[in-house]
């Protein structure tokens, strides 16, 4: 214990003990910063995984799907040419079909 005293007071491990002691804060701050960065990925992973999930559920069902937007829009259209034609004519004949 004499001997570490000794060693500490004498001006000849000042600057070991500097540069130790600085070497120890950064190696602290970037492990603390590896761990805080790897914390973040892996929850970025997982909520991509969900993400891939969710989205993947309605692939198998694809054709179906495009099959109904279709149907739908081919009624829009329908619906909105139907009501364009009757406006430009006035309501007078409901049963006249636009081309």
């Amino acid at each position: 214990m004499k001997k570490i005293k000794e060693c500490i007071k004498s001006d000849k491990g000042s600057v070991t003990t500097v540069v130790l002691v600085t070497m120890l804060f950064f190696v602290v701050i970037l492990s603390t910063a590896y761990m805080v960065t790897a914390t973040l990925r892996k929850s970025q992973l997982k909520s991509e995984i969900a993400i891939r999930n969710t989205y993947e559920k309605d692939f198998d069902r694809i054709n179906e799907i495009l099959d109904s937007i279709e149907r739908k829009d081919r009624r829009s259209n329908n619906t909105r040419r139907i009501l364009l034609c009757r406006r430009n004519q006035g309501y007078r004949n409901s049963n006249f079909r636009c081309s």
